[in-house]
């Protein structure tokens, strides 16, 4: 082999590895947001007497759980949102089976994503929270909802939403 030919085997191979190196540090490089102090705090609470439970595979409010936030005239802010809740995600089937969280802000995905819960086949709740960041929002008035779902892929899931806490926290940017 050519000395010339070595030295392209060695480019190409180094130049693969240099993409991969760089597209991972692009994938694994967090979304940054910075407000100032909590000029806010809005909350929703729900009880497990008026708790909700879904197998639709389509996005539905959680019950009570949309709060309006109003951000003042000639501002900006960037909310954080925290729901936590008393879940359980119960499936007849196997382990394909999986529950989801989301927010939305106006009716669009707050960041970073949907949250997912695997099911079980027994009845074991447990205690999550999560947390969406949206923003810069302008001023007025804007809704932030928490909707699930189940993937009811191959059998009848169900995810129970008992005692929950949805709060908002806004902040001026």
């Amino acid at each position: 082999m050519s000395g010339r030919s070595q030295q392209f085997r060695f480019a190409v191979a180094t130049a693969v590895v240099m993409s991969v190196f760089v597209a991972g540090v692009a994938a694994a490089t967090a979304i940054t947001h910075k407000g100032g102090d909590v000029s806010a705090v809005y909350t929703a609470t729900g009880t497990a007497d008026h708790g909700g439970v879904t197998s639709s595979t389509s996005y539905i409010d959680v019950p009570n759980m949309k709060i309006t936030v109003h951000v003042p005239s000639s501002q900006k802010a960037l909310l954080v949102i925290t729901f936590s809740a008393d879940t359980d995600c119960l499936s007849t089937g196997g382990l394909d089976e999986a529950c989801y969280l989301n927010a939305l802000v106006d009716g669009a995905p707050a960041g970073p994503q949907e949250f997912h819960f695997s099911a079980g086949k027994t009845g074991h709740a447990s205690l999550e929270s999560v947390q969406w960041v949206a923003g810069p929002l302008t001023s007025g008035d804007h809704v932030v909802d928490i909707q699930y779902k189940t993937s009811h892929v191959s059998t009848y899931t169900d995810f129970f939403v008992y005692e929950r806490t949805l709060t908002v926290l806004r902040s001026k940017v």
